[in-house]
């Protein structure tokens, strides 16, 4: 099912993660039902940049929508059984057990394929601070999948651009100007490990594909 650009920012969060009082790490997550339970999830690396993943940690989350509201949790967070944000052979993923709004992303029936097209959205650092209209500044960028890229985990090449911040973020597949699907088909890891002039790219974003969120 289609939804407008405007219904997808919705379901965006900035989130800022802190430990006792030191910053740990910012980024974007976003609320998605995973087999009938409502999650906010984002990128493992959002929650412990410096590598050092525990299985699990108290951290202090705040966090705000697209358009202002927000609150704030001391929320235990656990981390993916093979979750190491330093090898890109691994699953970068975390879910959040923060209360969702009445409707979220869904996981699609299908993986993408090659070629495919697609939106990332995405809080960047610099401009997720700031208020354009009284709402939280988002980029949406757009792109192709380049590569397939099963390793020890079901990761895709996508071009585009990967913005510091935008780590955690949904991908989307691209219906028209306007429009996105319902259903996320990966989340923003970061940039990727591999050379881009083979594949004649100036710049492109590593997603780890929907399939590994359950």
């Amino acid at each position: 099912m289609p939804i407008s650009i405007q219904e997808a920012k919705e379901l965006l969060v900035e989130i800022i993660v802190t430990k006792n009082g030191q910053l740990m790490g910012k980024g974007t997550a976003f609320w998605i039902n995973i087999n009938g339970e409502f999650r906010l999830i984002t990128a493992a690396h959002v929650i412990w940049p410096s590598g050092n993943i525990p299985s699990s940690e108290v951290v202090r989350v705040d966090w705000r929508s697209y358009s202002a509201g927000g609150g704030q949790n001391q929320i235990m967070v656990h981390s993916h059984p093979n979750g190491n944000c330093c090898d890109y052979a691994s699953i970068d993923f975390v879910a959040l057990g923060i209360n969702s709004p009445s409707f979220p992303f869904v996981l699609p029936s299908t993986n993408l394929q090659c070629d495919d097209g697609v939106r990332c959205l995405g809080f960047p650092l610099g401009k997720a601070g700031n208020f354009v209209g009284g709402q939280l500044f988002v980029s949406i960028d757009v792109g192709n999948v380049i590569e397939d890229r099963p390793l020890k985990c079901h990761q895709l090449l996508v071009s585009g651009s990967s913005y510091q911040g935008c780590s955690g973020g949904p991908v989307l597949k691209y219906v028209d100007e306007d429009t996105v699907s319902i259903e996320v088909y990966g989340l923003i890891c970061g940039k990727p490990d591999i050379d881009l002039e083979r594949h004649s790219l100036v710049d492109g974003v590593v997603i780890l594909s929907s399939d590994e969120f359950t």
